[in-house]
């Protein structure tokens, strides 16, 4: 995955920053170690890597939780979501422990 930081003023190219590379060997992505995007989220909302870490591996355990029961119509993904918006920890415990 990258993101993209800016535009180069004289080339006009898009400065770009590769966050989650892909190991095709193990498939898997692997942090790259530096976003720009999630620094600047942490300085606006007072968070600090850790707990920006916690919350994505959390979002991560109610995805995969998602695709373990096969939830992929729609209105049932809007749905998680929006439950999660609301009360993530609850959401995310419940995709911990695997219950519908």
């Amino acid at each position: 995955m990258t993101e993209i930081v800016g535009l180069d003023p004289k080339t006009r190219e898009l400065l770009t920053n590769e966050v989650y590379r892909w190991d095709a060997r193990h498939d898997t992505f692997e942090y790259s170690g530096h976003s720009h995007i999630l620094e600047e989220k942490m300085k606006r909302n007072g968070l600090n890597e850790e707990e920006v870490h916690e919350e994505l591996n959390r979002r991560k355990t109610v995805l995969d939780w998602m695709v373990k029961k096969g939830i992929r119509k729609y209105t049932d993904v809007v749905s998680v979501i929006r439950d999660y918006y609301v009360d993530p920890i609850r959401v995310f415990r419940k995709a911990r422990l695997g219950t519908s």
